[in-house]
């Protein structure tokens, strides 16, 4: 890797960090000298992500969507590291593969909680804890730029 792109001694929170685009992005940010905190619902599967990752990550069971356990996370990195430097929003969900006419309320609510309202969640509360000169990286699918068949929310 180039050095033009070091991350040593920064903090990088990364939620949905279990897989997909998440992790991906966790691993660059590791293999740049970034310590890492994957975040994501699922202990196991964070477990076994930080286990592939490496050295320099930590795992933090949060569920994005809700804003006490969001303040849990901010709270736990800062007494553990004593700052976050990066924070990258990729948590999301879309377990709905069906039509607007099938999909209930219920459904809905828990994919707009989880897509939109987790992201709002931890720049409102991450982002002020982010000191000079940080970054706040919001991550979207290409479901984010235009509607996709049977994939509603």
């Amino acid at each position: 890797m180039s050095g033009d792109f070091d991350l040593t001694g920064k903090v990088c929170v990364v939620t949905g960090a279990g897989r997909g685009i998440g992790r991906g992005m966790a691993e660059g940010l590791a293999r740049h000298g970034g310590a890492v905190v994957l975040v994501g619902r699922t202990q196991a599967t964070l477990e076994e992500a930080a286990a592939s990752i490496g050295s320099g990550v930590s795992v933090q069971t949060t569920d994005v969507a809700d804003e006490t356990a969001v303040l849990a996370l901010r709270d736990a990195v800062l007494a553990r590291h004593g700052e976050i430097d990066v924070l990258v929003n990729k948590a999301e969900v879309n377990a709905i593969f069906k039509g607007i006419e099938r999909t209930s309320l219920t459904e809905w609510q828990a994919i707009i909680d989880m897509n939109l309202t987790g992201g709002f969640l931890c720049c409102k509360h991450i982002d002020g804890a982010i000191g000079q000169g940080g970054s706040v990286i919001n991550v979207s699918s290409v479901a984010g730029h235009g509607g996709l068949p049977r994939s509603v929310p």
